[in-house]
Formats: C-alpha cells, structure tokens, sequence
C-alpha cells in the first residue's frame, strides 16, 4: 500500500505596527532644557524616595506641608507577597516597630467603628472608607506623602495567550472583555468574575491587530468586530446560547488591519491599514459593504481612525509622516490636514481633543479642528513602539502603555505624573490598554506585549490595596482577597 504524504501550510505574516522599534529622529534641534530631557537609562535620573524612617508617624503638624513633599510611589509588587516578588509593608514603610504598630491600632479602631467588619472592603460604602481615610490622615500627616496610585490594584490576572496580546477591548457595561493576539487567539472574559467565557481560533487570519464592539442597541454586548494581519475584518454577534458565532468575512485591505471604530449613530465601522481608510455600512445580515469607492492612498502606514463631529466626520493618523486627515463622509471629501509634532504612534479620541503617542517624548493632547497642541504627558521611552492611550474623564486621569513591564499614570488636567501599574517583568512591553468607567469607579485592563509569558491584568480603583487573583481557565478563581495596607 503506497504511503500517504502530508503536507503542511503555513501562512507568514510581517510584524505588526505595534511590535515595530522605530529609530529616533535625526532632525537638529536646540539643546533642550532639563525639565524637557529624557534621559536613557544609561544616566543615573532615578529620583530617591524619601527616607520615611526621619518622618515617623506623628500627631503633630509637620512644619512643612505635604503638598509640598514628594510622593512616595509605591514598590513594585503586591503587598505580604513575597515569593512573587511582592514586598512586606513594614519593611516598605521603613517606619519604627512602634510607630508601625501604632498607626496600624488606630486605622483598625477606625476601620471597627465605621466600617461593617463582617463583609469585604469591596463592599463597604465610598462614604465610610472616606471617613476612615480622612481620619487616619488627619491623625497621621505622613499618609498623605503616599502616591496616589497605590489606590490601584490588580485584580485578576488573566492567562491564555501563548503569545503577544495586542489589542482589548471593553463592553459598554464594563460587564465583558475581548482579547486579541498574536496566537490568532480571541478570548471573550467576564470583567466580573475573571473567567474565560469563549474562545475563538484563527489561524488562517494571522495575528489579530485590532477589534471593537458593536453596539447595536444598549445592551452594548451584542456583537464585535475584528481585524487581522490577513487583511479582512470578520463580524461576530451574540447568540441564544450567550456566545458568539460567526457572522461575515470582508475582505478589507492588503496589508495589516491597524485600526477599527465604530459608530453607534450611523451603524457605520470604519477601518484604517496599508495607507487608507475605509468607511463600511453594516447590513441588516451583518456583511458590511464600502460607503464610498477606494480613496487616494498615502505612502504612510494609516495608524488609527475615529469618527468625528457625531459620526459625520472621519479623522485618519499616519504615523510616519505626522498628519491627521479629517473627511467628511457624505459626500466623501478631505475637509482639512494638519500635522502634529512628531510622527503618531497611536492616537485617543476624547471630545474635542486628540491624545497623540508621538514616538518622541510621551504623549500630546491636541484641540481640534484647530489641531494645537494643548498640553504634553512626558515620559522617557526606551523602545519607539506604538504605545496605546485610554482617558478616564470622571477619575481625571490618562493611561499609557510602556515599554518596561509598567503602565503609566498622569493626571489628565495638568500632565502631572501620577504612578504606574506594575504588570510584567523589566522590559516586558505593555502596548495594549483599555479602560472603563462605571458608578463603581475606574476598571483598567493592560496586555503584555511579550511572546512566552503573556497575559492581561485588570485594575480596579478603591480605596485600598487588593490581592491578586490569578485567573487561569478552564477552572478560574473567581475571588480575591481584599485587604488594607495598614490592616
């Protein structure tokens, strides 16, 4: 019997934009001022904490005022865990026994008096943990020295990507998260419980670059759409049995899908990749069809879209060559193009303002249609990757990804450095991020961008420390363990 021969496909793709390295420019500019360097690590910048232990917890005024103090930030890791590279709190604080002690007495007799001690700090009411909080600093001024962001925390560690996670996305009620890779992974979460709901495999479509929810009516968690590395965008849509099934496969572009959003008002998605930008109408069967025949395309890579001016107005990044193309779509014309300071790594739409990752120095908010550069977010960058940007309007704050195992945290009014989000190990890239807010506060979702031990973490914002869960399916833990720094 003569043998049977198999053979093997296998489809190559390039890199996607988000794991390019980009040199710096090579443009001669003035020697800038030290307020505006950015120093490599190379050169010793890192700014010393406070020695703690000269400022003991005391119930007398200090002379100087806290305002004025720097801000302790906080370690790295998760507090009382050690063995995984966590920190011991008192060790951290680097406070005398006594005072430690002490201080720790007070904060649980507040926590006893006006706090329910039988149910989790998750539980407890903002308006008692504020009274508790206000109370320990007054009693305690060296509180007020701590970061703000250690009021941050992770909450559940989701693992099942083999491979870099490149994009998330978040549903409109925060209740559902998808994650996308470069496993030709999608994976659909519950933001409540942390466990894996589905997953979808793609491997004929390569890496997956980007994906949104379609909202077709309020319960935002319909359907969802993704773009890959293939080119084509496919649609999925929520079924009877409460998973996704497939829908349509357009094909889009030619090269990488880089970018995707989508318009609730017009039931329009649009898509940006080699160089254009397209607009697609969405059908009552879920196939999309092109609103206009294929625009002038640019010798640039189209990095992102947004729908502008509710939905009647399209905005286009190209990264290398720093300009912003506003179209209007009915009819389809170039109503203007400006260009920004710098080239675009990646760009955040919040109202009449262009958050705008320059692959320089950080990142720059822009007013527009004026396209004038309003305020700056500066950080020093190791590698020029593409970082991702997610505003958080009613906490005051911006998220940025970066590129050495953390997350950054500014104040989106004065630019102000704010603290980070420890996710990965030094040098890990943590691109993708996506946030959402709620009545219940602020959940953040941040990607390692690292072949090997890639995953996704989830924040939280409260009024204290938590413990991390980790999540790993089939079988996740659900729970978390809650607890107060100083209890």
């Amino acid at each position: 019997m003569p043998k049977t021969v198999h053979f093997w496909y296998h489809r190559h793709f390039k890199p996607l934009t988000i794991h390019c390295d980009f040199p710096p420019e090579r443009i001669y500019t003035p020697i800038p001022l030290t307020q505006h360097m950015s120093f490599s690590r190379d050169t010793d910048c890192t700014v010393s904490a406070p020695d703690v232990s000269q400022h003991t917890p005391s119930a007398v005024q200090s002379p100087v005022p806290a305002v004025l103090l720097a801000r302790i930030p906080k370690p790295r890791g998760d507090v009382s865990r050690i063995k995984r590279g966590g920190y011991n709190l008192h060790e951290a604080l680097g406070w005398p026994s006594s005072d430690y002690e002490e201080t720790r007495t007070f904060v649980v007799h507040l926590a006893r008096e006006h706090l329910k001690v039988n149910k989790s700090w998750r539980s407890q009411s903002k308006a008692s943990l504020t009274i508790v909080y206000a109370e320990a600093k007054k009693r305690y001024h060296i509180l007020d020295r701590y970061e703000d962001n250690w009021v941050f925390s992770s909450k559940f560690t989701l693992t099942r990507h083999t491979q870099a996670v490149n994009v998330l996305a978040v549903s409109m009620h925060g209740a559902l998260l998808i994650t996308g890779g470069n496993d030709s992974r999608i994976v659909v979460w519950s933001l409540v419980s942390g466990e894996m709901i589905q997953e979808l495999f793609v491997p004929a479509a390569g890496y997956i670059s980007a994906i949104i929810w379609i909202d077709f009516d309020d319960h935002g968690e319909s359907a969802f759409a993704f773009g890959a590395s293939d080119g084509n965008i496919q649609i999925y849509e929520r079924s009877n049995d409460a998973l996704f099934e497939f829908r349509s496969t357009t094909i889009g572009h030619t090269g990488a899908v880089e970018s995707l959003a989508w318009d609730p008002v017009h039931r329009r998605l649009a898509s940006a990749g080699d160089g254009l930008p397209y607009v697609w109408n969405l059908t009552p069967d879920k196939t999309l069809t092109s609103v206009f025949s294929q625009p002038d395309k640019q010798p640039y890579v189209a990095r992102t879209v947004h729908f502008y001016d509710n939905g009647a107005s399209l905005l286009v990044s190209f990264l290398e060559s720093g300009e912003i193309f506003c179209y209007s779509i009915e009819p389809w014309d170039l109503k203007w193009r400006k260009k920004v300071q710098g080239r675009i790594g990646n760009t955040a739409l919040e109202g009449n303002f262009l958050l705008v990752s320059n692959l320089k120095d950080g990142v720059d908010k822009y007013a527009i249609p004026a396209l004038q550069r309003v305020q700056s977010y500066s950080h020093i960058i190791l590698h020029n990757v593409p970082l991702q940007i997610s505003v958080a309007r009613q906490a005051g704050l911006i998220f940025v990804g970066g590129d050495d195992g953390f997350a950054r945290v500014f104040d989106y009014s004065s630019g102000a450095y704010r603290g980070q989000l420890e996710h990965g190990h030094r040098g890990d890239r943590i691109i993708p991020i996506a946030l959402h807010e709620g009545r219940t506060g602020c959940t953040v979702v941040t990607g390692s961008c690292f072949n090997g031990h890639s995953n996704v973490k989830v924040w939280e914002e409260g009024e204290s420390a938590w413990q991390e869960a980790d999540v790993t399916p089939p079988s996740p833990s659900a729970g978390t363990s809650p607890t107060m720094q100083l209890v």
